[in-house]
């Protein structure tokens, strides 16, 4: 119970916004089809831009040379077909599969990435989690941070819940 006072940490959650379409839920079992033409360029639950292609490319080109991204979302074999738009002409195409990076959670799809640090004087792991589902003619993401670690030999704790949504043009 002591070395629980010494952990430093946070949670910091923002609740769904309520002038936000309500999230559809999927109507039988399985995942819910999300897939769609959506624009790059979204908002987060504080109003402040965000990047689509960052999500499923997060260590790419400058987000911003991107207009739109095309999902294809396959539910037979549980997998997604990711292009990046310029305009209507492609950039760059992914494969996610249940096999890689891509899970059925609640009915909505899941992909969660995650990281070990080692650098001045810090160590810890880090992950993301996004859950897709779709709202009137949007994509929203709930997008879940998360850390573990120590710096400097004190630990540290903590987790961040937010929300993304990617209109459809």
């Amino acid at each position: 119970m002591s070395l629980l006072s010494l952990t430093a940490g946070c949670v910091l959650k923002d609740e769904y916004p309520s002038e936000w379409e309500p999230v559809a839920h999927a109507k039988s079992g399985g995942c819910q089809d999300i897939s769609g033409l959506y624009n790059n360029l979204g908002e987060n639950s504080k109003q402040k831009e965000v990047y689509l292609s960052s999500v499923f490319f997060p260590k790419e080109q400058d987000p911003s040379s991107v207009d739109y991204v095309k999902i294809v979302n396959s539910r037979e074999s549980s997998s997604f077909e990711i292009t990046l738009l310029d305009d209507s002409k492609p950039i760059k195409s992914a494969n996610f599969t249940s096999e890689s990076k891509l899970s059925c959670n609640n009915g909505s799809y899941v992909i969660e990435r995650g990281e070990f640090l080692v650098k001045e004087g810090a160590i810890g792991k880090q992950w993301v989690r996004y859950s897709f589902s779709k709202s009137g003619n949007a994509l929203i993401l709930a997008k879940k941070n998360g850390a573990v670690g120590a710096l400097f030999f004190v630990p540290i704790v903590g987790s961040e819940t937010g929300w993304l949504r990617f209109q459809q043009p």
